[in-house]
């Protein structure tokens, strides 16, 4: 007949216990030395060093990485007329002062606008031309001015007002 063993569950328990409990403890601990190591150095090729002595002076230091810069602040500049943009003068990061000019905006409107407004002046000035023209012209041709016998108006002298004898 088969009897219980009543004495190995208990040391099988304990046991059990035992082990879950330094497992726990080896992982927590694991854990914990992983999350305070600091990350290794990186693998460099032999070639691409240049061994030297340290001097003083300016250090350039180039990084390269992946990814993009994002701008902390962003500015729209509007423009106070509507246009397409013919070149660009100014690119990221430049610096600029207030009279730089940024972009070379074209408007076919405003540019036909200014060439008519040209032509009008041309007009006016053809105008301004002709009107002085014709009034030299009338000048000329007057009939109160005698161009080929100019006069000459002399003022009496006082002393050929009085004669001798006449008070």
């Amino acid at each position: 007949m088969d009897r219980p063993r009543t004495e190995v569950a208990p040391i099988k328990r304990i046991r059990r216990i035992a082990l879950v409990t330094a497992f726990v403890l080896v992982a927590s601990a694991g854990t914990y030395g992983l999350k305070t190591l600091k990350p290794a150095a990186p693998a460099v090729e032999r070639g691409t060093l240049w061994p030297d002595k340290v001097k003083r002076g300016t250090m350039l230091r180039d990084v390269r990485g992946t990814g993009s810069l994002v701008p902390i602040d962003f500015r729209w500049i509007p423009s106070s007329r509507e246009g397409l943009v013919e070149n660009i003068n100014v690119r990221v990061g430049d610096t600029v002062s207030p009279n730089t000019i940024i972009a070379e905006l074209s408007n076919p409107e405003l540019i036909q606008s200014m060439e008519d407004t040209l032509l009008q002046i041309r007009v006016a000035e053809a105008d301004l031309a002709n009107t002085r023209a014709a009034l030299e012209d009338s000048t000329m041709s007057s009939p109160d001015t005698d161009s080929s016998a100019p006069e000459h108006h002399q003022a009496p002298s006082p002393a050929g007002c009085y004669r001798r004898g006449t008070p």
